[in-house]
């Protein structure tokens, strides 16, 4: 039962359409999360984009003074969500994002 079902794994990773999209959407642990519940995305990957210094931490990055951006690396089967969706999902996420901090009065230097 176990070989059955392995081979069936096999068969359906040929059938998918792989792609990677990386987004720039603000604060990535909130991007990630939402990302995640998308039908048609494989993984999530959040990390650090641009920038002037090797390995940076999250606090150097949110501090605004290393030139980084926080980005989102989205693995998807694009036979089952389209590159355009999750780019209208990046965007809305990118507009709320600051539109909260705003509101908040969080500040966040944005690169």
């Amino acid at each position: 039962m176990k070989i059955i079902i392995f081979c069936i794994a096999i068969l359906n990773l040929n059938f998918m359409n792989v792609k990677y999209a990386t987004f720039g959407s603000g604060c990535f642990w909130c991007t990630e999360a939402i990302f995640e519940l998308v039908d048609g995305v494989i993984e999530v990957e959040s990390g650090y984009s641009g920038g002037n210094i090797i390995n940076p931490t999250y606090e150097e990055v949110s501090s605004g003074k290393t030139n980084f951006a926080e980005v989102t690396r989205i693995k998807y089967d694009a036979n089952k969500v389209s590159f355009i969706k999750l780019l209208v999902m990046s965007n809305w996420l990118l507009f709320n994002n600051l539109i909260f901090r705003k509101c908040f009065n969080i500040s966040y230097k944005l690169n």
